[in-house]
């Protein structure tokens, strides 16, 4: 059903909805597969820069942790620090000048390492010395679980997760949540703990590696402990909700909902530490870039259908007002006007088309021409036949008459005379007929071969062998007699010696061959070539009307493959062969035809 629909379209519509059709298809797929792997590819690729952003956080925390490491590890190597350690070996007077030394010492490494709030040795009896803090008179560190943590973990550096609950106060006001404290165990040579030392860095020095990484538009990059104590964390209403419990491996991707909205974590652990380093962006805000980008890309479809559907327009009126002009044209010509000619612009198939079309037109006008050409010639031969045939009319009554009254005196040769040359006239009227059968044919020319006989008496002699099968065949009348008089008086009656006529027919295929044979003079070889050449071209000026008559009338009714021919040989005599279509039914004459009843009624009656 669709495909005839399709196939009843015009050319036009065909092509308009060719176009849209594949338009509607190839931008459909475009449109789903970008959409889908352009999606996918947006999260990939946030996903992989992610990672990347949060090894890049990692690895510059652990860089200023392993700094802080390299402090502690420079700090605790001294031997001044040792002995305060072992304070309780030391003399009073040692551990004052001891005192004085470290005190210089932190001063020193303060100036060194900016980023460094405060540094503070506590030996395991509690004692302890700092330039930045000092020590409530409540409680002994050794309460503490910070401290206790520290000691028993020996060389590992160690958070302290909750810097107020250390006993230790800033002489100058300092946010404790500014700062991020370490504290790593100091070991004897039995590798037993002798105290610790605490360095609070300042937690500005993190957010300085971290505050120019960037995630996207919303994206942030945040810092977690074991304990879900946010070491690092921008201010967010996202972030109050995380928790350390979503995080079970390593390193991972996860995706949770907060406040309605999904969110994309990207995680992995620092180096030494149970803390993660996470990257959290919304998968909203960024799949919003994906549906941007798609609109976009929708807008750009759109043109670019509008554009291809303006050039299919275009392109499809390019071809069908050539071929709609030529549809116009035949109609002309199919009406019969074969003057127009079509506009040849390009060498194309269209173009092609018009070209063949012009030269059908040009030959049709020839073959017109040449029609009205033959038609005019058939014609004046069949005006000219009617003349002959006129002529015979009143010769037909006047004889008819002389026979009547050669009847009264009893003059049989006249009878037998005047009744040959009647048949004659019979046959030459034949009730305006111009095709009559070979048997009728044969009839008229034996009658004028009888009238002959007894003009030429002992000197003519003739034969006629024509099977009875041929004889129903139909043919043009008067084709027989002007060949064979053409034989009589230029063959025989030229060679002055008795000669014979033969009459004989033959089939071969679809052609009926007539042969006129006589014994006559004949002919040159020369003579023989220019008369077939004459019949051959259809343009008489050397010979006789009787001849030329009929080879016309056989070639203006079946066609140049028939007509007449010529064989001869001086001294021997002439063949002259006649072949036309085999027809058995009678040939319909054209409306140019004149009924001979128009002719012959009135006259008739005169008789």
């Amino acid at each position: 059903m669709l495909g005839r629909f399709y196939q009843n379209l015009c050319i036009k519509n065909k092509i308009l909805l060719s176009f849209v059709f594949v338009l509607i298809v190839s931008f459909t797929t475009i449109g789903v597969l970008y959409n889908t792997s352009f999606q996918k590819s947006m999260k990939d690729f946030a996903e992989d820069s992610t990672f990347v952003i949060i090894e890049q956080a990692s690895r510059q925390i652990e860089t200023r942790i392993d700094g802080i490491r390299h402090l502690i590890t420079q700090v605790e190597s001294r031997d001044d620090v040792k002995a305060f350690m072992n304070s309780a070996t030391v003399s009073s007077d040692e551990l004052s000048l001891t005192r004085i030394g470290l005190r210089n010492m932190l001063d020193t490494y303060r100036e060194l390492y900016s980023e460094v709030s405060s540094i503070t040795l506590i030996s395991k009896n509690g004692d302890y010395i700092s330039n930045e803090m000092y020590k409530p008179q409540w409680g002994a560190f050794a309460d503490y679980e910070w401290f206790r943590d520290c000691m028993e973990h020996g060389d590992e550096l160690r958070v302290v997760s909750n810097p107020v609950s250390r006993n230790l106060i800033y002489y100058e006001p300092v946010s404790i949540d500014g700062i991020l404290c370490l504290a790593k165990a100091v070991s004897d040579e039995d590798n037993r703990s002798t105290g610790i030392v605490m360095i609070d860095l300042k937690l500005e020095a993190v957010e300085d590696a971290l505050e120019s990484i960037v995630i996207g538009k919303e994206g942030f990059v945040a810092i977690m402990d074991s304990n879900e104590q946010l070491i690092y964390s921008p201010v967010n209403k996202i972030v109050p909700h995380i928790r350390e419990s979503w995080f079970n491996e390593k390193s991972g991707v996860l995706v949770k909902e907060i406040m309605n909205e999904r969110f994309q974590f990207i995680y992995l652990n620092i180096s030494g530490f149970d803390w993660k380093v996470m990257g959290v962006f919304s998968l909203s805000s960024t799949l919003q870039q994906v549906t941007d980008t798609r609109n976009i890309l929708i807008i750009i479809l759109c043109c670019s259908a509008f554009v291809a559907f303006v050039m299919a327009v275009a392109f499809s009126s390019s071809i069908v007002k050539p071929i709609k002009k030529l549809e116009t044209l035949m109609a002309h010509a199919q009406d019969g006007d074969l003057s127009v000619r079509f506009n040849v612009l390009y060498e194309d198939e269209i173009g092609n088309l018009g070209t063949a079309f012009n030269n059908m037109l040009a030959q049709m006008q020839m073959l017109v021409a040449q029609v009205f050409s033959e038609q005019k010639k058939k014609r004046i031969a069949e005006l000219k036949a009617l003349q002959e045939q006129i002529k015979p009319h009143f010769l037909y009554n006047t004889f008819d008459t002389i026979n009547w009254m050669a009847r009264k005196y009893d003059a049989e040769d006249i009878v037998y005379v005047v009744h040959c040359l009647t048949n004659i006239f019979r046959t030459g009227l034949s009730s305006g007929s111009e095709i009559i059968t070979l048997r009728e044919e044969v009839a008229h020319v034996e009658n004028y071969l009888k009238i002959q006989k007894v003009r030429y008496g002992d000197i003519l002699e003739y034969n006629i062998d024509i099977a009875d099968e041929l004889k129903d065949c139909y043919v043009y009348k008067l084709i027989l007699q002007p060949v064979v008089e053409n034989a009589l008086y230029h063959g025989i009656k030229r060679s002055r010696r008795k000669g014979n006529i033969s009459i004989s027919a033959y089939r071969e295929g679809e052609t009926l061959c007539l042969v006129v044979k006589d014994d006559g003079v004949g002919m040159e070889e020369e003579q023989v070539s220019k008369l077939n050449a004459i019949f051959q071209n259809g343009n008489n000026t050397e010979m006789g009307y009787g001849l030329f008559n009929v080879d016309q009338r056989i070639k203006l009714s079946y066609g140049n493959d028939y007509g007449l021919h010529i064989d001869s040989i001086v001294g021997k005599g002439t063949v002259v062969t006649i072949t036309i279509k085999l027809t058995t039914p009678p040939r319909e004459l054209d409306n140019t035809a004149i009924s001979a009843d128009l002719l012959t009624s009135k006259e008739e009656d005169e008789c």
